[in-house]
């Protein structure tokens, strides 16, 4: 009989503990993904296919800009190695020359940086929701509850989540009532 109310007493103690542990793993997610969106933007094969079609866009633009590059390179050097024979006048119009070629070098590069950028933004923008489509897919092919984007730095970002485990209307509801 002794045994017996042990038993009893040791299951009033444990059950509630049992009980709780039952309901927080209802409420655990049980499958979490993390995905590379970067990794995943940059080798996909639209990705690939964008960046080959860039690169042949912008190509003769940049070899301009690099061949612009040398000729500076190389009026700084032969001027370098001509001051010391030159009168002032010439060494001040060089040196303007000099000038103006670098202006116009960082003026040409900075506009075919503004345009890749500006057609690289267009691209992503077109691929992102593609790219969230397909996590959505995967996430519910694969049954994760939650899947995190991985990045850099301490934001966390949540591609996909059930619906179960947002909480997102009781807070509004919540944030409305508190009024």
């Amino acid at each position: 009989m002794k045994q017996l109310k042990i038993w009893l007493l040791a299951l009033v103690v444990v059950a509630p503990f049992y009980a709780n542990a039952k309901q927080a793993q209802n409420y655990i997610p049980q499958r979490i993904a993390v995905v590379d969106a970067q990794m995943a933007f940059g080798e996909s094969d639209e990705a690939k296919r964008f960046k080959k079609n860039l690169d042949a866009r912008f190509s003769p633009r940049q070899k301009q800009l690099d061949a612009l590059q040398a000729e500076l390179q190389s009026l700084q050097q032969k001027f370098k190695k001509d001051e010391p024979t030159l009168s002032k006048t010439q060494r001040e119009t060089r040196w303007l020359a000099i000038q103006r070629k670098g202006e116009d070098l960082k003026i040409q590069a900075n506009q075919l940086n503004e345009e890749v950028e500006k057609i690289r933004r267009e691209e992503i923008g077109k691929l992102e929701p593609k790219l969230m489509a397909t996590i959505d897919a995967v996430a519910k092919e694969q049954n994760f509850d939650i899947v995190f984007r991985k990045q850099q730095g301490p934001i966390v970002m949540v591609d996909y989540v059930k619906p179960e485990f947002d909480i997102t209307r009781k807070v509004i509801e919540r944030l409305n009532n508190a009024k």
